[in-house]
């Protein structure tokens, strides 16, 4: 199921919601309803070999060489995939991001605009598993 998922995202069929993005705030959004971005979210979400294959395919495909000059062919789903890494509560998905920040080049796009926004995630995530538990009328 993961690699049809990743097959379905990195087919080329979700780039018009890229190129329709006016905004980081909308395509982030848009990202978020994927319907294959749901479903791979889902699908990794409890599962540290799913999650593994996703960090190793994101990182490929960031590193892939692009022409000069021009958009990497593989913006549409190494956004797609910080996204996803972005919603884990797992610290290899954090270092993947993190490396991801460091790198990002014109190249990436729209990554580098959202990159910001997924730190915005896991310090929210990171948040709420450090909240102390409150007792409520002690």
């Amino acid at each position: 199921m993961l690699v049809s998922l990743m097959t379905d995202i990195e087919s080329g069929r979700l780039t018009s919601a890229f190129y329709l993005a006016s905004t980081v705030g909308w395509l982030y959004h848009q990202i978020g309803e994927l319907p294959a971005v749901k479903a791979l979210r889902e699908a990794v979400a409890d599962h540290p070999a799913g999650t593994t294959t996703l960090i190793k395919r994101a990182l490929e495909l960031f590193d892939a060489p692009s022409e000069p000059g021009y958009l990497s062919d593989h913006e549409t789903p190494i956004c797609c995939y910080a996204y996803v890494l972005a919603q884990l509560e797992s610290d290899d998905a954090s270092r993947a991001l993190e490396y991801m920040a460091a790198n990002v080049s014109a190249a990436h796009g729209w990554l580098g605009l959202l990159l910001p926004r997924f730190r915005e995630d896991i310090n929210a995530a990171r948040n709420r598993e450090a909240a102390p538990v409150s007792s409520v009328g002690i």
